[in-house]
């Protein structure tokens, strides 16, 4: 029980930690593109704090520049020729983030991988869930899979309906999408037992505090 109160906690307040302003320089490259709960980890790999935790060699950050920009480039042609209701540009995005990984692992070494796995499930939390290593990991079931796409399905939804009621200026929108996403990983992370909640919280390694959302 205690475990599970400490990786709510850790999910109810994730958002707000990310929510806080860090230096303009930061900022600029790690905001581009980012969305609570779907961050990739190239993306991480701009963020400075990320870069000194895995130790980066200079030559790492140019090559990890150059896959972000590769990486932006390819997501924004996605976005444009896959239409957002055909159900289609999540699949596809998956596989760019996927053949992106492999591309990390060209120049980061196998230290750095896992670390930094360990900190794409900190800042996604319970999104991570769908990710089919992280599955097989904590010996998810075919029923749970069946809830945990129920809740997910919900939680677009209510994504969906939060965005348009922002567009009509109802509320600050990091700070709503911020409270949105910690429902949404507390409902998911209630369809696991107490032992997979322990182990996916073991599986985010030492907490590091990043700040990559600008209020």
């Amino acid at each position: 029980m205690r475990s599970f109160v400490r990786l709510s906690f850790l999910c109810l307040s994730m958002a707000a930690v990310l929510l806080a302003p860090e230096r303009a320089s930061a900022q600029g490259r790690a905001r581009g593109g980012l969305r609570m709960g779907n961050v990739a980890g190239i993306q991480l790999l701009q963020n400075d704090k990320v870069q000194e935790e895995l130790k980066l060699t200079d030559e790492q950050k140019k090559k990890a520049d150059s896959l972000h920009e590769e990486f932006m480039k390819d997501r924004r042609q996605l976005m444009s020729d896959v239409d957002k209701e055909s159900g289609d540009r999540g699949p596809k995005m998956k596989e760019l983030r996927e053949k992106t990984v492999k591309k990390m692992a060209e120049f980061l070494e196998a230290p750095q991988q896992e670390r930094l796995k360990e900190i794409v499930l900190q800042v996604n939390g319970a999104a991570e869930l769908d990710d089919k290593e992280v599955s097989e990991a904590l010996k998810i079931t075919p029923e749970q899979k069946k809830k945990l796409a129920e809740i997910r399905k919900a939680n677009a939804t209510a994504r969906r309906d939060k965005l348009k009621a922002l567009e009509q200026g109802e509320g600050n929108r990091n700070e709503e999408l911020a409270k949105l996403q910690q429902e949404g990983d507390k409902n998911l992370l209630e369809v696991l037992t107490a032992e997979q909640r322990k182990q996916f919280e073991t599986m985010q390694g030492k907490k590091i505090e990043l700040k990559l959302f600008a209020a």
